[in-house]
């Protein structure tokens, strides 16, 4: 069973064993939370049958426990009387109806699931008109529970019915029983009685091995000079050397050579070079050709802006020379100039005119018109992926479409320096579903302790000495992070890849991942790699250093398989008691040809770290860690406590990400300056942001260490100040705007007219869903300034916009219609916005009241501009 603290950490449990469980999915089928009340609810339906009722009670007394009300007596709390014997539950007297998965055994997945894993499109479109959960039924042909199945389904082709699919999305079905496309509650409670039957454990050989070792006295333990960790059965055992306090592995004993200085593949040359070009040469993900494709996408009916760019005659290709991508660019552009404005939204950054506060608006429309930039972004991360996936189907757009943007990214930073510090963790890409489980995501992850917890993780490593990303990889599905390199030696053969650890364990899928980033990251041999305690394990630095060569450090927690965690408390407890802080304990081995190191190191008086390594020395720092606490009093204060070299090294490297993480999050904060309903364009908008905080520091490292410059002056540049720096490139549109009101006179607080919902627009009709709509017609209702004119007959004017003041919602047409002769002869002296906001003392049409949809323009005050015609001009008309 996973430990209880493997649940916190990237949402993946790993067993005692070391056995990966990939973290849990969104879209992974959940147990009930309300099993108890579902059988409480049972209980009324039971006939009155008192045996049944018994056996019932006690089922649901092992799952809650006994009632609040028994008194200390009948439960043996109290003084004299003796606890009674916990009553066998239903589970124990019958016998289980828990069906076996086997070879041949029937099982059944979730649609939302199955989709996801398949390959092909005739599969995909086999199922693709199913609910998300509907049950598809299939058979096992091969495969076990620790790799996954593979099952042939009933609903997809004959020669491809084969789908490889881990056990814990499936359900087994039992023998005669009906295969119903939709799953019911249910509530019998001997089924979950069963289900929650808890099994005796028999202790594994390592556990016997701990209990041999901590049970011995404190002086035995603290003269300890070694620890036999038994791994079998049969006795076989790695024997760890236990050091002395006063007994150090020096820096001349070190493996390691540790540079002071990256070596970069190519300088860049930041004075003279458009910074814009540099972002889009060396950091961001290669968009060449891309204005080309987003005009053939445009072309396509099923493009949600088809209308609107065949009527604009919107065209982002080029053709006039330079650059042919040049809007493109434009477009990415104004997304980071975006960070240095105070309005956010499309709607905000395009409006011009004196803004709210002591700054203009931001007017982005002088560089591109509005809707040429929203047909960019409903398309630009389709971009980077295959075309056959353009107009796929939101719900199954797989992970394959952004890959390519990621790799594209991974490229350009391994061609700008050769590594050698590499330090892993992860990012977030936020996002929270609105309308469905996962919000258009195949899979979707929480991580609680993360500042942004909800959306899609990013494994990611970090050139120490620059603090650039090298390498990202997305977290996927578990089914297909299995299918990644390390994880199968045979993936035909469904064949798990093995470890050099005694007795040839299963690869386990943390140490598969730090494989992958290292070797992907083009770590140099004899280099260095660190984490924290999600990669860290024995198997994780045996793996590192035979087969790529690369040392290693890490902090260890809960992948604990031949690592004495235990023993180590043991003897820092013995040695220092209930005062170890600022103390350690170093144990060494060698398991596989590979020198490890271990240790536990008090930071405080109740916090101890632990770490294994295969270089490092075990040396006092000089540089010692402050730790703070509180006083008797409250105040703060600290003391400055001792620490090995080996953990000072990896405490340096260790926040490189999260300071990464802050700078894209909190300070640039792309992602909450372009808010959208799109999941691909929150993860492109993530990308953008990590590539301008990767141009930042290696533009500061650079400056520093290249040209000579002061760490003051360097740092005085922030995230915001480079970012706008790159914006400095930014063209004017040089075609004729569209004319509004004159922004001189015009106030801008306006909003779009929202319904009941909070949305800007309609539910798709099935004319629009039809034609490959994405989006329904915009919220609309008729301008209250306008229907304060008459026409011709005399009725009100009714001009329907979708804006309106944001004080009394009083809707508000957003064009100039001071030309517009159905107002009569000589048109109109001012826009309807001029009109509401200098109307002052104006209790029609000045910004007084609330308004309401029902509000009615009283008849007395509608001014008719047009001339009156006698009777007979009429009749001859």
């Amino acid at each position: 069973m996973p430990s209880v603290n493997s649940t916190l950490r990237g949402g993946t449990t790993h067993d005692e064993d070391g056995d990966d469980l990939y973290q849990t999915e969104a879209s992974a089928p959940e147990a009930s939370p309300n099993a108890p009340n579902l059988m409480a609810e049972s209980l009324v339906e039971t006939p009155d049958d008192e045996a049944t009722r018994k056996e019932t009670a006690a089922s649901l007394a092992a799952l809650n426990g006994p009632p609040s009300t028994v008194s200390p007596v009948e439960t043996g709390t109290g003084s004299g009387t003796k606890r009674k014997p916990t009553p066998k539950t239903t589970s124990r007297k019958t016998k289980s109806k828990t069906v076996r998965i086997s070879v041949g055994c029937r099982v059944k997945c979730k649609r939302g699931v199955l989709f996801l894993l398949l390959t092909t499109d005739s599969q995909k479109a086999t199922i693709k008109g199913f609910n998300q959960q509907r049950n598809c039924f299939g058979t096992i042909v091969s495969g076990n529970a620790g790799n996954g199945y593979n099952v042939k389904f009933d609903d997809l082709p004959v020669d491809e019915k084969d789908v490889f699919v881990k056990r814990k999305n499936l359900v087994p079905v039992e023998k005669g029983t009906e295969e119903e496309k939709f799953d019911h509650a249910n509530d019998d409670p001997e089924v979950i009685a069963e289900k929650v039957a808890k099994k005796q454990k028999k202790k594994s050989p390592f556990q016997e091995s701990v209990d041999d070792f901590i049970g011995l006295d404190n002086s035995l333990i603290a003269d300890a000079k070694t620890y036999d960790m038994r791994y079998n059965e049969g006795g076989d055992k790695v024997t760890w050397t236990i050091h002395a306090d006063d007994e150090f592995i020096s820096t001349e004993e070190d493996p390691m050579s540790y540079p002071e200085k990256v070596d970069l593949k190519k300088e860049i040359d930041y004075e003279d070079s458009d910074l814009a070009d540099v972002l889009f040469d060396h950091f961001f993900p290669c968009i060449k050709g891309h204005a080309e494709k987003i005009d053939k996408y445009h072309r396509n009916k099923n493009s949600p802006y088809y209308q609107t760019v065949k009527k604009e005659r919107i065209i982002f290709h080029n053709d006039g020379g330079g650059d042919p991508d040049i809007y493109v660019k434009q477009c990415y552009l104004l997304m980071i100039a975006a960070a240095s404005e105070a309005e956010t939204g499309v709607e905000n950054l395009w409006k011009r005119g004196k803004g709210s506060g002591r700054r203009d608006h931001a007017d982005f429309g002088q560089y591109l018109p509005m809707n040429m930039f929203k047909a960019f972004i409903c398309c630009a991360p389709l971009m980077f992926g295959p075309e056959e996936l353009w107009f796929t189907d939101r719900r199954d757009m797989p992970w394959e479409m952004f890959v390519p943007a990621v790799d594209s990214y991974n490229k350009r930073r391994q061609e700008l320096f050769q590594t050698v510090l590499f330090m892993l963790d992860e990012s977030m890409s936020g996002w929270c579903p609105k309308n469905s489980k996962t919000g258009g995501l195949p899979n979707i992850t929480y991580e609680p302790r993360k500042p942004v917890p909800l959306g899609t993780m990013l494994r990611n490593g970090v050139e120490c000495i620059t603090g650039c990303l090298v390498n990202q990889d997305l977290v996927m599905q578990p089914e297909k992070q299995n299918f990644k390199d390390y994880v199968y030696s045979d993936v035909q053969e469904q064949v798990r890849e093995t470890t050099s650890l005694p007795g040839s364990p299963v690869m386990p899928g943390h140490a598969a991942e730090v494989l992958r980033q290292v070797r992907d990251a083009k770590v140099e041999r004899g280099g260095w790699c660190g984490g924290d305690a999600w990669f860290g394990s024995v198997a994780t630095c045996v793996e590192l250093k035979k087969r790529l060569g690369v040392h290693s450090t890490f902090i260890m927690k809960n992948n604990k398989h031949f690592f004495p965690i235990e023993a180590l408390m043991a003897v820092l407890t013995a040695r220092h008691g209930d005062r170890p802080a600022g103390h350690w304990v170093t144990m060494t081995t060698e398991i596989a040809g590979v020198k490890l190191i271990a240790m536990a190191y008090a930071w405080s008086q109740k916090g101890v770290s632990y770490f294994i390594s295969t270089c490092g020395s075990t040396e006092p720092s000089e540089i010692k860690y402050e730790s703070k606490f509180e006083d008797a009093w409250g105040n703060t204060c600290s003391k400055m406590l001792n620490r090995p070299r080996l953990c000072h090294f990896i405490y340096e490297y260790l926040p490189l990400i999260d300071e990464h993480n802050k700078q894209r999050q909190n300070l640039l904060a792309l992602e909450k300056c372009w808010l959208t309903k799109d999941c691909w364009t929150r993860l492109l908008t993530t990308l953008l942001g990590q590539s301008i905080v990767d141009m930042q520091r290696h533009w500061r490292y650079q400056q520093i260490e290249v040209h000579g410059e002061s760490r003051s002056s360097v740092d005085q540049v922030r995230i915001h100040n480079f970012a706008d720096r790159i914006c400095a490139s930014l063209r004017p549109w040089g075609k004729p705007r569209r004319h509004f009101q004159d922004p001189s006179l015009v106030q801008t607080d306006i909003e779009r007219i929202t319904n009941k919902d909070g949305t800007t627009t309609r539910n798709l009709s099935k004319t629009q869903s039809k034609n490959g709509r994405r989006t329904g017609n915009s919220v609309t209702l008729n301008c209250w300034i306008c229907r304060g004119f008459a026409d011709r007959k005399g009725k009100p004017i009714q001009y329907q916009t979708s804006w309106r003041c944001k004080n009394c919602h009083a809707p508000l047409c957003n064009v100039d219609r001071t030309q517009d002769k159905k107002f009569g002869p000589n048109g109109r002296s001012h826009t309807c916005m001029e009109t509401h906001w200098c109307a002052r003392g104006d209790s029609v049409l000045a910004c007084n009241e609330f308004h309401t949809d029902k509000k009615i323009f009283p008849k007395k005050f509608i001014i008719n501009q047009h001339p009156r015609r006698s009777g007979r001009s009429n009749a001859e008309r």
